[in-house]
């Protein structure tokens, strides 16, 4: 998670540093910058104009000289330190192109973390490396939130069929339903937070926008957006709980043979949803001593040391998820031995078995949590679009492999089918009935004497065709669920 945000902070970075965009404070034009500056004395012989590179505004500055400004205040820089330009000998600003703006200079603007990131991604890339980084960092963005938003709608699919069809209620489709209820919240946070930033850069431009608060919107909203991320890193610390609590129901169901007794759902919830609450409380108030005021919305909390107060216990849960995903390996390759199927049948149902599991215990997450690489272009695209496309549709590969391919959840969803349907002919059968009584009820009307037998045999006919397979109890209601493996 932390890697990922790294990504798009050196996308950030890179912005400032080559190509300024937005306005900022009262400055927002070239002419407002060059009226500002008027009726400023100009310096003798050659200098260069007055310009505005669209977030600070550069008097007239003698030739052979450095200009200097404090750094503005926007996220991830200091504003105790400098942003320079050089003006040549000649008369015109460094880096000048065919528009005569030049190039400013906020490196020195960043502050640690900025630093390091620019260094260990940018610093010596070529401009096209750095532009090729930068594009990737946008295009995983941008498949980062497609697959956040198809597991978004996978998760709450699963949670409406685990919660509709009584048949589907047991332990283990209970530890599912407050997995997939922390995973939805933690992806709702982040696909706000992320069409938020987006939304941010559209209103103000790709720098001011969504960091000198200026767009009104979540990112500049700082109550707002640093609960959203306190929420959104709880859900995270949750989700890996319940992982634990799945491998250990799953361990338990496959190994022990004589776990006779239900599980302890009073001990899961706390597990599950107060252990993290007591990780993520300390942690909160930490970062808010800790964290300089003028950072906006916690900007960079991922890279700081405090930061492995809620990480620290999930690579512990990771490494135990990892555990039991080799133990239950293990246990299921043996059992497929002894039904005596072939050697390549079995090779195939231990690595089917492997796929459904990693997904469900996490272990998708492991890219997460290693830095990525830097050396090539290559490397840092390979890394990007696999750690973002395992993140964001674990969602959807979890609510797929539990819920939509699950055998009892396809049997519940045919049964209510095939009712379905039964229930709409016997509508229309009954439709017919009723219209034959009121026929049968006219025509006696008619003639008197008789129409009593008549309508008494119409509706005692209406009565049997009403009762006839309508109202069937179901059978599956008292069903026990098996492990997910047992359908391997």
């Amino acid at each position: 998670m932390d890697n990922r945000r790294l990504l798009k902070r050196v996308a950030r970075f890179e912005s400032v540093s080559v190509r300024m965009t937005g306005g900022w404070q009262k400055i927002t034009s070239m002419e407002e910058c060059v009226q500002k500056h008027a009726r400023t004395a100009l310096p003798k012989g050659q200098y260069c104009n007055a310009t505005y590179d669209t977030i600070l505004c550069w008097p007239p500055t003698p030739a052979g000289t450095v200009a200097r400004q404090y750094c503005p205040p926007l996220r991830g820089l200091d504003t105790n330190k400098y942003a320079t330009r050089n003006c040549t000998i000649t008369g015109h600003w460094e880096g000048t192109s065919s528009n005569g703006e030049g190039y400013t200079d906020y490196l020195g603007c960043y502050d640690k973390t900025g630093y390091e990131a620019y260094k260990a991604y940018l610093e010596g890339k070529t401009p096209e490396e750095r532009m090729a980084m930068k594009e990737i960092a946008k295009n995983t963005r941008a498949v980062e939130v497609a697959g956040l938003a198809v597991s978004l709608v996978a998760l709450a699919v699963s949670l409406f069929i685990f919660s509709y069809f009584r048949s589907l209620k047991c332990s283990r489709t209970k530890i599912h339903v407050n997995l997939f209820s922390a995973m939805l919240i933690q992806v709702l946070c982040r696909l706000v937070l992320y069409i938020d930033q987006y939304v941010a850069r559209l209103v103000a431009g790709e720098i001011a926008g969504a960091a000198a608060g200026t767009s009104g919107t979540i990112s500049d909203t700082r109550v707002v957006c640093e609960a959203l991320y306190i929420l959104m890193e709880y859900t995270w610390t949750v989700m890996f709980m319940w992982m634990f609590i799945e491998g250990l129901y799953l361990h338990n169901q496959i190994t022990v043979s004589v776990f006779s007794d239900g599980p302890n759902f009073k001990l899961y919830h706390c597990i599950g949803w107060g252990v993290p609450l007591i990780i993520t409380i300390p942690w909160v108030i930490t970062v808010a001593v800790t964290l300089p005021p003028t950072e906006g919305c916690w900007l960079g909390i991922e890279f700081l040391t405090t930061y492995w107060i809620i990480q620290g216990p999930r690579l512990v849960i990771f490494a135990i998820n990892l555990t039991f995903l080799v133990i239950i390996i293990s246990v299921l390759v043996n059992k497929l031995k002894e039904s005596r199927s072939s050697e390549a049948e079995q090779v195939r149902k231990a690595v089917k078995a492997a796929i459904l599991l990693l997904p469900l215990l996490g272990i998708t997450n492991i890219m997460g949590m290693v830095k990525p690489p830097s050396d090539t272009v290559v490397a840092y695209g390979v890394y990007s679009y696999t750690s973002h496309i395992l993140s964001s549709f674990q969602g959807f590969l979890v609510a797929l492999f539990y819920c939509f391919l699950n055998g009892e959840v396809r049997q519940a969803l045919s049964k209510h089918w095939d009712r379905y349907w039964q229930r709409k002919g016997q509508y229309r059968r009954t439709s017919r009935s009723q219209s034959l009584y009121t026929s049968e009820t006219e025509v006696q009307s008619t003639f008197p004497g008789k129409g009593f037998v008549k309508i008494q045999l119409a509706k005692s006919t209406q009565k049997s065709k009403l009762n006839n397979g309508v109202h069937v109890q179901d059978k599956t209601s008292g069903s026990s669920c098996e492990p997910d493996t047992t359908t391997l």
